[in-house]
């Protein structure tokens, strides 16, 4: 239903992303303390169901 709806709207769909992983990489991208490593409870409690993601951001300390 959803990619229906993108595509009557004139977008084209790539892939759909699960909600608490928009929402985490959102959080990751705008994160401005990137000194020291932290977990994140995601939680996402909706009409039918409740998702729980947990995450741990860290810094890369070596470069590529």
């Amino acid at each position: 239903m959803i990619i229906d709806s993108a595509e009557i709207a004139g977008l084209s769909v790539l892939q759909l992303l699960h909600e608490n992983t928009a929402s985490a990489t959102m959080f990751g991208i705008d994160r401005l303390d990137t000194e020291k490593p932290v977990t994140v409870l995601f939680y996402n409690m909706g009409g039918m169901d409740t998702e729980v993601s947990i995450v741990k951001y860290s810094a890369i300390t070596d470069p590529i």
